[in-house]
């Protein structure tokens, strides 16, 4: 037995080169047999698969679908404007409102022109307010929020005068019966821009609710 050569094997100072082999098959054992020993052997040694950091665009192509509050009732329901119209009737001449300097006359006058708005008839400068215009803000505002009291309004939306409370309240009544063919969407709103017809039979359900509620009825 060759003493010299057995020890150049597990003496990685020996000088013919069998620290490089010693370090070789220390990799092959601590990696199960690859590293450079496997590759000599007809072994391939694979680094494990990295999930690329790049978003796929198919990501992006799915729909956002957003869960709308359970509360909220659209004047796009016949049901709907049914309660709607039944709430105008109860309405008197001397209605108080809750809160707000309106009397009912002006407050009929002023869930007209906001129908006018919906339906396109009354054209109303915009705000240039663009974070409203775009999810989450708007969407929050239309579906999920309440309506804060004492906001302005368009000046526009203020400028109908008053006719005498029957008159006012039949013109009103008129434009909620036939809301839903009349609004075809795509009207401008001050402060949210242009709207679906979806948006818009939330919208004006919301904004008639709380102006009812605000004469209590």
């Amino acid at each position: 037995m060759d003493l010299t050569r057995s020890a150049a094997r597990i003496d990685p100072r020996h000088p013919d080169g069998t620290r490089r082999r010693t370090k070789e098959r220390d990799l092959a054992r601590a990696t199960g047999g690859l590293g450079d020993v496997g590759r000599r052997r007809g072994a391939r040694f694979q680094l494990p698969a990295r999930e690329s950091r790049r978003t796929k665009r198919s990501d992006f192509s799915a729909p956002v679908r957003v869960q709308y509050h359970r509360g909220v009732k659209s004047l796009l329901d016949d049901r709907t404007r049914e309660q709607v119209l039944k709430r105008l009737d109860a309405l008197a001449p001397d209605s108080k409102p809750d809160w707000g300097r309106m009397n009912v006359s002006a407050m009929l006058c002023h869930l007209t022109e906001s129908i006018r708005m919906a339906t396109g008839e009354l054209p109303v400068r915009g705000k240039n307010k663009g974070a409203f215009t775009s999810f989450p803000l708007k969407h929050l505002i239309l579906y999920v929020l309440p309506f804060p009291k004492g906001v302005r309004t368009a000046p526009e939306l203020l400028a109908r005068a008053p006719e005498g409370f029957v008159r006012d309240r039949a013109t009103l009544h008129e434009l909620t019966t036939g809301f839903a063919s009349a609004c075809q969407g795509g009207a401008r709103h001050p402060l949210f821009g242009v709207l679906s017809k979806k948006e818009w039979g939330v919208l004006q359900w919301r904004h008639m609710d709380r102006h009812l509620r605000q004469f209590k009825v």
